[in-house]
């Protein structure tokens, strides 16, 4: 990820979570399996801390769907206690997406310094500006909620709402400058086929 510049691998980490969420059934089983081993592989301490977080995400998915969804009850007595095999799937479902967009944004964060990924959120927003958006500022705003959610003490979440303690906001921010090369116009090519043909298939 690297060797590519940082907007084609910021492009290329959306294209994955917008295909991921397409799939069902074995090919997401497949794709849960090669993002949870890249992230364990390359980022296994942000990702443990990435998952740890979004437990009670995980367990509102399971409730909300297992539940809440109308279908065949797993037991009889008492029905109300019972999960429909229908929520149970869709469980799964929804669960196994969000477990790849973790895998891959912990990713994306571990493998890109926080400057050259304002430089890649910067060039992506750069169409916005017609609009009269502020890419730059876009992408500094972008950086820094992703650091404080990522980086910070959950026990710090009130800090976040006290305005006369700027704690976690730095004075001034870098972004670097990668000119594009031939291998990123490739590779947003070739993912973009993988990803075409993934949703045919699912």
């Amino acid at each position: 990820m690297r060797v590519l510049h940082p907007a084609v691998a910021t492009a290329l980490v959306g294209l994955l979570l917008v295909g991921s969420q397409q799939l069902s059934g074995i090919p997401l089983a497949a794709a849960c399996l090669a993002a949870v081993a890249a992230a364990v592989a390359g980022a296994r301490r942000r990702l443990l801390r990435m998952l740890r977080r979004s437990r009670f995400l995980m367990l509102a998915i399971v409730v909300m769907f297992a539940w809440f969804t109308p279908g065949q009850r797993l037991f009889a007595e008492p029905g109300w206690l019972s999960p429909t095999f229908e929520g149970l799937l869709l469980a799964a479902i929804h669960g196994g997406r969000l477990l790849i967009a973790l895998a891959l944004v912990t990713l994306l964060l571990e493998r890109l310094p926080a400057a050259e990924l304002l430089q890649g959120l910067s060039t992506l927003a750069r169409p916005l500006s017609v609009i009269g958006w502020d890419a730059d500022r876009l992408a500094v705003r972008l950086s820094l909620v992703m650091q404080m959610v990522t980086e910070s003490s959950g026990r710090d979440w009130r800090r976040w709402l006290d305005d006369e303690e700027d704690w976690a906001t730095p004075q001034t921010v870098a972004i670097t400058a990668h000119p594009f090369g031939a291998c990123d116009a490739w590779a947003l090519s070739l993912v973009a086929v993988a990803l075409a043909c993934l949703v045919v298939v699912a």
